[in-house]
């Protein structure tokens, strides 16, 4: 009865995403399984293969909703500084990347570490890119603005994509400078950020 309700009010896949987040902030993207999600989510061990067909169609569907929760917080970073300089609305959108991938670890290392084949699942494919354009849109003002005349846009766009999921790799891992504690996220992604202009050059 358990499962007929769970598929009836449409919340059987929601507590089985919920159930893979909490496997994985415990236990690692290695560990999870049909089989333990289903326990946590209190249903048959066969309900999650109806849903998601196995554990990569699992984490596929989890790993897309990562890159939509992603997208919707750059988009509102980028939205909130409409009127401030191109630089600092980046800024913004790469401070956005750093805090997902701290406050939804487990997302973040099943978007980009789990080793999901991401081509072929269109879904996540999609979801990705609607995340990427958040940051093409900022690189998109900042070269609007003026400067980087010199400097091909998507070579651009991976450089600052490339700077943020370093600072958010290295912010998950506890690897960031032990000055953390006193120097916030924000602080250093404006730092790094603000030297691509003598690193690049404008104009």
């Amino acid at each position: 009865m358990q499962d007929s309700a769970a598929y009836h009010h449409g919340d059987l896949p929601n507590a089985l995403l919920a159930a893979v987040a909490d496997i994985v902030k415990e236990n690692g993207v290695a560990n999870v399984s049909l089989r333990e999600a289903a326990r946590r989510a209190g249903v048959s061990h066969s309900a999650p293969a109806h849903h998601f067909g196995d554990k990569e169609g699992m984490l596929a569907a989890f790993a897309e909703r990562g890159f939509e929760i992603l997208r919707d917080d750059m988009a509102a970073a980028f939205g909130a500084t409409a009127g401030s300089p191109a630089l600092d609305r980046l800024g913004a959108v790469g401070t956005a990347y750093v805090r997902f991938a701290l406050d939804r670890t487990p997302y973040f290392d099943v978007m980009f570490r789990s080793g999901i084949d991401k081509p072929s699942h269109q879904h996540v494919h999609d979801s990705s890119d609607s995340a990427l354009a958040v940051l093409i849109a900022a690189v998109d003002d900042l070269m609007s603005e003026g400067g980087y005349s010199e400097v091909d846009s998507r070579h651009l766009t991976v450089y600052f994509w490339s700077l943020a999921h370093g600072l958010a790799s290295l912010a998950v891992d506890k690897s960031m400078p032990s000055d953390l504690d006193e120097v916030s996220i924000e602080e250093y992604i404006t730092g790094v950020f603000g030297m691509t202009q003598g690193i690049l050059g404008t104009g």
